[in-house]
């Protein structure tokens, strides 16, 4: 009992309390404590050195270690099922007697997290998984008499960690049983014990699920009845209990069949160094050595971090007085190989010359003025198109998104020999309401200019014709002329190209009000896929961004809602697991309304992408500004908001190198505060 833990007599109170309802290294089990009704339940618990398990029918919890044997650590368990804890020690536990599922903090406070649904008690919570994004995943069978069962059916249901949010998310499965959540958190595993199946769902947002499939159906001559329990070890390999121990590979296909003394009803990994396999079979405690590991411990479900100072940047204004900033990007527009930055505002387009070194002005040349009059400008792209050494310019100008029949233009600016002078507009064919545009380079790494409106031509209310997407291509005269891109989307936003696959060629991603698209070149030709739409919560999307985290996997992030108040990153599921092709989407905090500025980065030198969000007005408050978020693809921990600046309105962000240093630094134009900044990265400096 040396180890047995001050801070967990609390639990133990809580619980007693009247309201308290791979290949095997080794191929035998070893039995190590028996003489029990029913066990089942079992969670390591390295903090305590022991493997805590239930006795159901005896309406205990108890604990074995080597060295103490077995104890009793709480009586009256409310016949408690399927337990978990995660890094705080926190412990998550099923108490089908008392039909609720509960958490107990370490100083013994008890949360019900869920007691009963629609009105009605819950049948029997019966086996648990954590969530780390924010919840509870917890099956609900009824087993033996069913004579108070108030539900309609035994189904599976998620809950916030805080008890808020309970949801039924499964009703396809006549009595689930064991659960488990896929270690990249992308397939919640079930168990489906009248069909002896195993079935996967892809695990599209907290307490969101993608339609399910069998992974694997025992046999019934050698599988019996099953699964019940299950684990995983390091490597997502799923441990099931059927008639002995399965070892399955994260996608289903049978590894070997490990016989058991007794049938088996849980396992759980644990001991030291992890790889124990405790095994609760009927009356007793089997232990069996296996060579990988068990994962980590489920972090703790945490709640919004506040934001605080992002330490390390170095704020510097390059124009204090610009018109409405529209757009601003990097380019080399001066061959000194040096990044420049260019900007479009209401009335300008203008780049300004990066001085090399820190501390000198940064010289601001007016490359064009008043394309379309009193009509603003609204976007520009910038880059050496054609792979001559010489930037080219274009501008997205006449903006009047009310006007879908005759607004917009868009303009090449013909670059002089000195391009501190003015440069010679081009027209070129457009679009209605021209409203967004990049370059994307093909795979000889020449670019098309690719232009986005905002909507369909004669489009009402995102009613009527789609809005054409058009990629611009120079011939051997310089004339851009344009294809057809896309058609099919009513409101499109904004346009982000990326590195999609393995060719050398740039793919799209597009934000609209219809989804998140990416389009892939396939010949004269682009293909559309849907990363996003046609879900509950989304209502068209804005912004959008793509990258990669440290893994390979696929990330987009989203400003949701047209300039609203909700900021969402898409994370690719491992596409050699059970829910390959299927995307998560986790909401982030410390936003605000009006986000429009946005940029993925690995500013903090984390190894991971960064995502930086731009307010392009105040709030109610007044206040405005730019954030940074940590930690945006690491699923299970909370995201770090970060102040980079409380005192800019920005319409448009990037990020890039200015100063060559290996530090990405962020450029930022605002819309209601008028200015050009530049937060200077000086991490590495200190």
């Amino acid at each position: 009992m040396a180890r047995t833990n001050v801070l967990w007599l609390g639990l133990a109170a809580a619980l007693a309390s009247p309201l308290a309802p791979q290949e095997s290294s080794s191929s035998v089990p070893e039995r190590v404590a028996t003489g029990f009704a029913f066990v089942e339940g079992p969670v390591w618990r390295p903090h305590d050195g022991a493997v805590w398990f239930t006795d159901i029918p005896n309406q205990r919890i108890l604990a074995w270690s080597p060295d103490d044997g077995v104890r009793t650590c709480v009586e009256n368990s409310g016949r408690a099922n399927g337990l978990v804890i995660d890094r705080e020690e926190r412990l998550f536990a099923c108490l089908g007697g008392a039909r609720q599922v509960v958490r107990i903090d370490t100083d013994g406070t008890r949360t019900v997290l869920a007691g009963s649904y629609d009105g009605k008690r819950l049948n029997s919570p019966n086996d648990l998984a954590l969530d780390p994004d924010g919840g509870v995943w917890f099956t609900d069978p009824r087993y033996g008499d069913a004579s108070d069962v108030e539900q309609d059916r035994m189904a599976v249901y998620y809950v916030r960690a805080d008890g808020d949010g309970l949801r039924r998310v499964l009703e396809d499965i006549e009595r689930p049983n064991g659960i488990l959540v896929s270690l990249d958190g992308s397939c919640l595993y079930v168990a489906d014990p009248e069909r002896r199946a195993i079935r996967a769902y892809p695990i599209l947002a907290p307490g969101r699920l993608g339609a399910g499939r069998d992974i694997f159906v025992g046999d019934e001559e050698l599988d019996g009845r099953g699964p019940d329990g299950m684990a995983l070890d390091r490597d997502g390999r799923i441990y099931s209990t059927y008639a002995g121990i399965n070892v399955h590979t994260p996608t289903g296909e049978l590894i070997r069949r490990i016989p058991c003394p007794e049938r088996p009803a849980n396992c759980t990994l644990g001991g030291p160094g992890g790889t124990t396999l405790f095994i609760t079979a009927r009356t007793s405690l089997y232990t069996l050595q296996v060579d990988v590991p068990a994962p980590l411990p489920a972090p703790a479900l945490r709640t919004e971090e506040e934001p605080r100072p992002l330490e390390g940047f170095e704020s510097a204004t390059i124009d204090p007085a610009i018109g409405i900033g529209y757009g601003v990007t990097t380019a080399d527009v001066d061959g000194d190989r040096l990044p420049d930055l260019v900007l479009v505002d209401q009335d300008d387009v203008a780049w300004y010359r990066n001085p090399g070194r820190a501390g000198e002005t940064w010289r601001r040349f007016v490359a064009a003025r008043r394309l379309t009059g009193d009509l603003h400008h609204v976007c520009v792209a910038a880059a050496d198109a054609d792979a001559d050494g010489r930037v080219d310019l274009f501008v997205g100008a006449g903006w009047n998104p009310s006007d879908t029949e005759g607004s917009g233009s868009l303009h090449q600016l013909v670059r002089p020999d000195d391009p501190r002078t003015p440069w010679t507009p081009r027209a070129l064919h457009h679009e209605p309401t021209v409203h967004r545009a990049r370059f994307v380079f093909g795979p000889d790494r020449l670019a098309e200019l690719v232009v986005v409106p905002l909507h369909g031509r004669g489009n009402r209310g995102g009613v009527g014709a789609g809005a054409r997407i058009l990629a611009y291509s120079p011939d051997a005269d310089d004339a851009w002329n344009p294809s057809l891109v896309d058609d099919s989307l009513h409101v499109v936003h904004n346009l982000d190209p990326v590195a999609w696959d393995d060719d050398p060629e740039d793919e799209i991603l597009l934000a609209s009000r219809e989804g998140v698209f990416v389009l892939d070149r396939s010949g004269d030709s682009w293909a559309r896929t849907p990363i996003v739409t046609g879900v509950p919560w989304f209502r068209g999307a804005s912004e959008v961004r793509g990258g990669r985290l440290p893994d390979g996997r696929r990330i987009v992030a989203t400003v949701e809602l047209f300039h609203g108040n909700r900021v969402s990153v898409y994370i690719e599921a491992d596409p050699r697991g059970p829910a390959a092709g299927t995307w998560f989407r986790r909401e982030l905090p410390g936003v605000r309304p009006q986000s429009h500025a946005l940029a993925l980065g690995d500013l903090l030198g984390t190894g991971q992408p960064q995502l930086v969000v731009g307010w392009r007005e105040p709030d109610v408050r007044r206040v405005t500004g730019i954030h940074v978020l940590d930690a945006i693809g690491s699923r299970g921990t909370s995201v770090g908001v970060h102040v980079l600046a409380e005192d800019i309105a920005s319409e448009d962000l990037c990020v890039a190198d200015l100063d060559l240093d290996g530090d990405l630094d962020v450029i930022a134009c605002g819309r209601a505060t008028h200015d050009l900044r530049v937060f200077w990265n000086r991490r590495g400096e200190r």
